[in-house]
């Protein structure tokens, strides 16, 4: 009798097995830091495409390295949302680096492989500077200066007065719209509180993916033309990406009924790397110092 050809997994079969293999490993790394300090950290946001990378490379995929890992990167952010609970915004931010990354790793990959399509120890070596990336906010030497300071500056259709005015009142956002970029952040629920005199009180209540939080700022200085409110709590969303601490507010007359103002956010950035985070935040606290001008600056019929 002649014997059955053993069976054996095509080339594609392997792929597709390793690939989910590695999905799986990163999964794991995703649950195992998530909830500890280094969810913060360079070792989480490109380690998680790193070991996505670097185990894509170790399958030895037929065709191209990295046409391989962007597929793969594609499909593990589409379901992302789904498998890891991630808010849609999350996923958005995080998917430059993810490309970056895998591109990073996959065209040193393919550059680096052999006649016969095997990675070479070179491409190990070359691939060593990563580490040191990973270990940025991981320990006090790697961690960079995360203190931030943005401005927004309006002129208002309003005099100085009812622009004081405004900001000891109530805030009424739901009066003005949120810009495109400031509506995929956590979604802010209700807001209490009002009055200029030091210790006057602002509580915020948002919603986000992973639950609902309060920011409370408190009024610490006040005088002609500005105001300083501080920190006293922040269990909002928005706590794990940054750590606000000062708000500054003063305005002066520019012209009849117009008035000049100016806000000043001051926060420490918690997300690494800081290269890539460090424009992120600052543009986004720029658009949010904006809206407050609109928002609770200016005067509006709530």
């Amino acid at each position: 009798m002649d014997e059955q050809p053993r069976w054996q997994p095509t080339n594609a079969q392997l792929t597709v097995a390793a690939s989910i293999a590695v999905l799986a490993t990163a999964g794991v790394f995703y649950h195992l830091t998530h909830h500890t300090s280094w969810s913060q950290t360079a070792l989480f946001y490109l380690g998680l495409p790193a070991i996505l990378a670097i185990g894509l490379v170790l399958t030895r995929p037929a065709r191209s390295i990295t046409g391989t890992i962007m597929k793969v990167l594609t499909v593990g952010l589409l379901l992302s949302p789904l498998v890891l609970r991630e808010g849609v915004l999350c996923v958005l931010l995080a998917a430059p680096l993810f490309y970056l990354v895998g591109a990073g790793v996959g065209l040193i990959a393919d550059a680096l492989r052999d006649r016969d399509g095997r990675v070479t120890r070179r491409s190990a070596l070359a691939l060593a500077p990563l580490a040191l990336l990973l270990s940025e906010g991981v320990t006090p030497a790697t961690t960079l200066d995360g203190a931030e300071r943005v401005v927004a500056v309006r002129t208002v259709a309003a005099s100085p007065g009812e622009v004081r005015d405004a900001l000891a009142a109530t805030p009424c956002f739901h009066a003005v719209p949120r810009p495109w970029t400031l509506d995929q952040f956590p979604r802010l629920d209700s807001v209490s509180g009002s009055g200029l005199r030091p210790g006057d009180r602002r509580a915020m209540s948002f919603t986000g993916p992973h639950g609902t939080g309060t920011l409370v700022l408190t009024v610490a200085a006040t005088g002609p033309g500005r105001v300083t409110f501080t920190v006293a709590s922040d269990t909002s969303p928005m706590a794990h990406w940054w750590s606000l601490y000062t708000a500054e507010v003063r305005w002066a007359a520019a012209g009849p009924d117009r008035t000049a103002v100016s806000w000043t956010l001051k926060y420490v950035r918690l997300l690494a790397p800081a290269a890539y985070f460090g424009p992120i935040e600052r543009v986004a606290a720029r658009e949010a110092a904006a809206y407050l001008i609109d928002a609770v600056a200016t005067p509006h019929d709530c």
